[in-house]
């Protein structure tokens, strides 16, 4: 009796097991976001008066072969010396601004 117990429970323990490890599994927008996340640098670039704050590689390519970024967020006369600040925008990053912003008052310690 105690045997014809313990075979159901044990098959319906291994079923449960077995159907959680198969559910488990990675989303791609998980692994997407951690890619944004590491591709993300910091870096001022200064052109013509005005300061570049860059946040991406294609950002940074942009400024540096064509003289502008595509899209960006303009802070006029915002600089230390009174220099144009233009921040770096991405449509499918849009907390990429956000972080740009707050690593510049962080090391300029200013408030835009």
């Amino acid at each position: 009796m105690l045997l014809k117990l313990i075979i159901p429970t044990a098959l319906t323990f291994s079923a449960i097991v077995i159907t959680s490890c198969k559910t488990n599994k990675v989303s791609p927008k998980v692994e997407e976001s951690a890619e944004v996340k590491t591709n993300f640098i910091y870096e001022e670039i200064e052109n013509k008066g005005r300061i570049y704050v860059i946040g991406t590689e294609k950002g940074k390519m942009d400024v540096q072969k064509h003289g502008h970024l595509p899209i960006a967020k303009t802070f006029i006369g915002e600089g230390p010396k009174g220099e144009t600040l233009i921040f770096e925008l991405d449509k499918k990053n849009p907390d990429l601004l956000k972080r740009l912003i707050s690593n510049y008052e962080l090391m300029h310690k200013v408030q835009l």
